[in-house]
């Protein structure tokens, strides 16, 4: 195996000596690998078979804007023929600059940090608003279509085919919820504004360092032409870790907001209704209920948890965080 990804090297990097190769991670999409090669370090991405090349010229072309624009992404290096991306072996290459650092936990973010982290995404979306053309298929975000009749098809498969329980009662509560959800709501979530975002920005996917005033995002894969706002209230829920302490988060959010919008727009109505929105997405999701039908168990089970612990604190706070978000526009 380990030859392969070296032929692969090769049209990145020429016939230079590479000194070692390590596998890092195998997630959800995709196979990362640490290179080392000319005396630095770099990262080689192999895409999941599933992406089509349109999709992975529109991801390494984001990535690499940022990287030379702000600095916000790891900069792409180019195969030998001139491009950010190769194909060999059947399937389809990217390498980047290695980017030493660490990842944070919610608990650990300085308070400053919800400043920065705030006006680090708004700057993200301001510069991404340069891409006009996005290809048509989406990976990850997309508008649910039939989320009721879905989750009733797979709630009638894990209550004849799965054993653990934790599925089943999940998806009972995200069809019940769902099911209460106004229509006239929904029809209103197609007027928020949309923009290219890069779709999954969280804690997991910034590296900090002590070496550079901002972090670096990572793994473009999810970007999408979507509503900003989803994005922005993710970000604000999954860094803030709500839970814990719901004073804390007030204050927090508020200066999250306030930054983002130092670097860019959001609108009064649009930022109210994205709360509805992003809970709305979290109630029709399924991607994390895939399972294992021998086992009952599946590999996304701790995003699954954490989804249905978000969701269950929507259910009762919905109102509250759009009160501090409009005593956050008032006070600017």
């Amino acid at each position: 195996m380990i030859q392969k990804y070296l032929d692969v090297l090769k049209k990145f990097l020429g016939a230079k000596p590479v000194s070692n190769i390590k596998r890092i991670t195998n997630g959800f999409t995709n196979m990362n690998w640490y290179v080392g090669a000319r005396g630095k370090i770099f990262v080689l991405k192999k895409f999941n078979d599933t992406f089509s090349e349109e999709r992975i010229k529109f991801i390494t072309t984001c990535q690499n804007y940022l990287a030379k624009t702000k600095k916000f992404a790891p900069q792409i290096y180019p195969s030998i023929d001139g491009k950010l991306y190769l194909r060999s072996h059947g399937s389809y290459y990217m390498l980047s600059e290695y980017i030493q650092g660490y990842s944070l936990l919610p608990s650990q973010l300085p308070p400053y940090s919800y400043a920065y982290l705030g006006a680090f995404l708004g700057g993200i979306h301001k510069e991404l608003e340069c891409f006009k053309e996005y290809p048509g298929e989406r990976y990850f975000l997309k508008y649910p279509k039939n989320a009721l009749e879905r989750i009733e098809s797979l709630l009638k498969y894990h209550k004849k085919n799965i054993r653990s329980p934790f599925y089943y009662d999940s998806l009972k509560l995200k069809y019940k919820l769902l099911s209460l959800f106004d229509e006239n709501l929904i029809k209103r979530f197609s007027n928020l504004p949309k923009q290219i975002i890069h779709g999954d920005f969280y804690l997991g996917n910034l590296i900090f360092s002590e070496y550079r005033e901002t972090p670096v995002l990572i793994d473009f894969d999810q970007a999408s032409l979507f509503p900003r706002i989803y994005e922005f209230m993710r970000a604000a829920i999954f860094l803030m870790d709500w839970q814990q302490n719901w004073i804390n988060f007030k204050e927090k959010t508020k200066k999250f907001l306030r930054a983002y919008l130092s670097k860019n727009k959001l609108g009064l109505e649009e930022t109210i209704l994205g709360v509805d929105f992003y809970y709305w997405i979290l109630l029709s999701d399924i991607f994390c209920f895939s399972v294992n039908s021998t086992t009952g168990q599946g590999d996304l089970m701790p995003f699954a948890r954490y989804r249905i612990k978000i969701i269950k604190s929507l259910s009762k706070k919905r109102d509250s965080l759009k009160e501090v978000l409009a005593q956050a526009f008032a006070e600017q």
